[in-house]
């Protein structure tokens, strides 16, 4: 029998957060019904896990892995979704990883230190001392990976948000978020995606 015999999925490709005992992913959302939803670019979860999941600006979603295949997963929601079958109109936002951590901040040649505040395929939010301008070009550090041709988009008191010249790819933004999560030197640094 087909795993998803009597679902109306839709084929969406979204970035999706999950997480599963304590643990955030980054992945992406292949499939969404109103009952659950497939995706790719997960390890570390089997089925019979109780995860929870964000995508977009959705509230978190609570879920039963059902199957596993590599790194691909398919839940059953909790309860029923009614907002997870984006309309076509609406415009495509990366979920936001919600993670602090110290991060280096280049500017004119000066290494400056900030603390990351979130991150995603597209951009970040930091916490700084410098003064920065919309319009500024920074490069920003995070572990080992550096990302170039990073603009200042606003600036709020001690916030920046900065947007990447070129979105991430997933493997990176995994790969950041391994980092990030493995450096991180007490567990408050990580917020619940409940957030």
């Amino acid at each position: 029998m087909d795993r998803r015999e009597g679902r109306r999925l839709r084929t969406i490709y979204w970035p999706a957060l999950i997480e599963n005992a304590g643990r955030l992913s980054f992945a992406i959302m292949r499939n969404v019904s109103h009952e659950g939803a497939s995706f790719v670019g997960v390890s570390g979860v089997r089925a019979g896990d109780t995860i929870s999941y964000k995508v977009a600006n959705s509230e978190k979603i609570a879920a039963e892995v059902i199957w596993t295949d590599g790194d691909r997963i398919g839940v059953r929601n909790n309860s029923a979704v009614a907002d997870l079958t984006f309309s076509l109109d609406q415009p495509y936002r990366s979920v936001r990883l919600p993670i602090e951590a110290p991060v280096s901040v280049f500017k004119l040649g000066a290494e400056l230190h900030g603390q990351l505040k979130n991150l995603s395929q597209r951009g970040a939010c930091i916490a700084h001392n410098a003064i920065f301008s919309p319009g500024e070009y920074l490069t920003l550090k995070i572990g080992k990976i550096t990302i170039e041709k990073v603009t200042v988009v606003w600036t709020v008191g001690g916030d920046a948000g900065l947007r990447f010249s070129h979105a991430l790819q997933p493997e990176v933004l995994r790969q950041a978020l391994d980092i990030l999560q493995q450096n991180m030197s007490h567990p408050s640094s990580l917020r619940s995606i409940a957030a």
